[in-house]
């Protein structure tokens, strides 16, 4: 039985249609990690060795029992474009299951945390240029792409303002904007605004 290769590629992930479902993740540039999952019958009188998951010429990964239609493995290969493909060993030999396809192995991009306190209860907003950002009104937390550029704008509510930043990266009280290598936390001040408009009639009289 052979399976139609149907596929797209999608950075760090690779995803096939069923019967055959490959996804790859990998923590460093030159190692991987790979979850398989597939299905296959053996011919009529043919007795189901292993399978076998192959780059290019060599082996990165088979099965330890004839029933295993799925598994784990971890490999070492440099970075870039190769052709894989899954093999079924029986006792009548082996055979592909499937025509080369090829994948690409990258670096995953990181991703980093940012937490963002409020002081002052209902004083303010924070807001970002992430699209996926929903305006901070209490503490918040935001996860952005390794050196993605994020600028946090205070908005004071009315009888409020914005006295400046306190935490990571972020000083005075202009926008900041932040280059995301790393974890932060940052703190937004909103303080009340003194009631000037109910104390300046009284003292011009």
């Amino acid at each position: 039985m052979q399976l139609l290769p149907c596929y797209k590629i999608v950075t760090g992930i690779l995803g096939l249609v069923l019967p055959l479902l490959i996804s790859v993740n990998h923590s460093q540039a030159a190692d991987h990690s790979i979850h398989i999952e597939w299905t296959y019958q053996a011919p009529q009188g043919e007795a189901i060795q292993l399978f076998s998951l192959y780059m290019e010429d060599s082996v990165v990964c088979q099965t330890t029992t004839p029933a295993d239609r799925e598994m784990d493995c971890e490999f070492e290969a440099p970075n870039g474009t190769f052709n894989f493909y899954l093999s079924a060993r029986t006792d009548k030999g082996e055979s592909p299951l499937s025509p080369p396809f090829p994948f690409t192995l990258n670096e995953i991009i990181k991703t980093y945390t940012l937490d963002i306190s409020l002081a002052g209860n209902e004083a303010g907003t924070v807001t970002s240029t992430l699209a996926e950002f929903d305006n901070c009104t209490t503490d918040c937390s935001v996860n952005a792409l390794q050196d993605s550029l994020v600028t946090l704008t205070p908005i004071a509510n009315e009888g409020y303002k914005f006295t400046g930043w306190y935490g990571d990266q972020c000083t005075g009280s202009a926008p900041c904007t932040i280059r995301m290598d790393q974890h932060y936390s940052i703190e937004a001040k909103f303080e009340k605004k003194f009631p000037w408009d109910l104390f300046m009639p009284v003292l011009l009289r």
